[in-house]
């Protein structure tokens, strides 16, 4: 005998590679289908029926919203279906979200709805990480005097000490107002002071001011 015979089957449409071990168990030409033995192993070597395409879909959210978290309503394609969708807080613009099983019918199964969030801009406040960074103007007299201001921020308004001879570009640090996290923690809202020099003085303001000057402030 020759050993093997050679690769039989390749491209005969047999629907199979064969083997031919004639010298082996008294030449009783034993085969072996290589489709048989990947099917057993692979659960039948068929093929698997795809799942339904993934829907994307995009939803544009406050500043507010993302930072605290929200739930929003919204449509899947062209279907009437409206799904209430759980947005977590802390969430970055251009993140999605998977909602499994809702995407198109296929013959595996549904495909994911994916929900793309958009993050409006705040007109004075970022995020920092777990941290809420915002401006604050402050007139020239209060950072001079010191004094009391209210800023509104993400929880609504709140008291602000602005310490005497505050200077321009100082960061006040609000403890516990930042971005929610585990354990209900928060990070902290960080205040940067922009201190508001004015463009023209009154009489009586410049000769306060002359005062000032005099005192070698």
């Amino acid at each position: 005998g020759k050993g093997f015979s050679g690769f039989q089957g390749f491209g005969n449409g047999q629907g199979g590679v064969h083997f031919d071990f004639s010298n082996f168990g008294g030449g009783q030409g034993i085969e072996f289908d290589l489709g048989d033995i990947i099917g057993d192993f692979f659960g039948g070597g068929r093929r698997r029926p795809r799942k339904g395409k993934n829907i994307t879909i995009d939803l544009e959210i406050s500043f507010k919203d993302s930072i605290f978290g929200v739930e929003k309503e919204v449509q899947v394609g062209g279907r009437k279906e409206k799904l209430l969708v759980k947005i977590p807080s802390g969430i970055e613009s251009g993140q999605g979200l998977r909602v499994a099983g809702k995407g198109e019918l296929g013959e595996g199964g549904p495909g994911d709805l994916i929900v793309r969030i958009w993050v409006t801009e705040h007109p004075t406040i970022r995020k920092e990480g777990f941290h809420l960074v915002m401006n604050l103007s402050v007139k020239l007299s209060t950072a001079l005097l010191g004094g009391v201001v209210e800023p509104e921020t993400l929880d609504g308004k709140i008291e602000l000490k602005i310490p005497q001879g505050t200077t321009h570009g100082e960061i006040l640090r609000v403890k516990g107002k930042g971005v929610p996290y585990g354990g209900g923690k928060r990070g902290d809202l960080l205040i940067v002071t922009h201190i508001n020099m004015p463009k023209k003085l009154s009489r009586a303001a410049e000769e306060a001011i002359e005062r000032l000057k005099g005192e070698g402030l």
